[in-house]
C-alpha cells in the first residue's frame, strides 16, 4: 500500500467513528484549525476540497503549509505536514461531486466555487500510544 493510501485509509476509518478529521492552516500568524468531512485520492495524489468562499481557503492561498490530523479512539493517531496546491481542473470538480453529489447541489444553489488542493511534499507520522512515532513516510 503507498503512503497516500494509508493515509486515506486511516482518514476514511477515523471519519467512520467521528466523522471528521482536522485541517489545520496558517491564519496570519496564528494557526486555524477545522473540522473536515472530504478528501479524495486520484490517480495515487491526494487532494481536499475546499469550498473558495471559505477562509481556509483563502488561508491556503496566502501559505500552503498545512496539516492534517486524524485520531481514532485506540489512541492511535496521524499528523500529515504538507503543501496544498490549489488545482485548476474541471475533472477533478466533478470528481468531487461524483463522490458527494449533495455538495454539487449545494454550491450550484449558492453560486459557490470549489476549490481542489493537490496535498506534495508531504511527510505522515504515525503515532501510536498517543504519543509514540511508530514510523514516518513521506508522499
Amino acid at each position: 500500500m503507498s503512503t497516500v493510501e494509508a493515509i486515506n485509509q486511516y482518514i476514511d476509518e477515523t471519519i467512520e467513528t467521528s466523522g471528521a478529521f482536522y485541517l489545520a492552516t496558517v491564519n496570519g500568524d496564528k494557526p486555524a484549525t477545522r473540522p473536515l468531512g472530504f478528501k479524495m485520492v486520484v490517480d495515487g495524489k491526494f487532494y481536499l476540497g475546499i469550498g473558495t468562499f471559505k477562509a481556509a481557503y483563502q488561508q491556503i492561498l496566502a501559505n500552503p503549509n498545512v496539516q492534517l490530523v486524524a485520531c481514532k479512539k485506540d489512541g492511535t493517531w496521524i499528523r500529515v505536514d504538507a503543501k496544498a496546491i490549489p488545482v485548476d481542473d474541471p475533472a477533478l470538480v466533478e470528481k468531487v461531486w461524483e463522490i458527494m453529489p449533495p455538495l454539487k447541489g449545494l454550491y450550484d444553489s449558492n453560486g459557490w466555487q470549489m476549490g481542489v488542493l493537490l496535498l506534495e511534499d508531504g511527510k505522515v507520522d504515525f503515532i501510536e500510544n498517543a504519543m509514540q512515532v511508530a514510523r514516518t513516510e513521506t508522499f
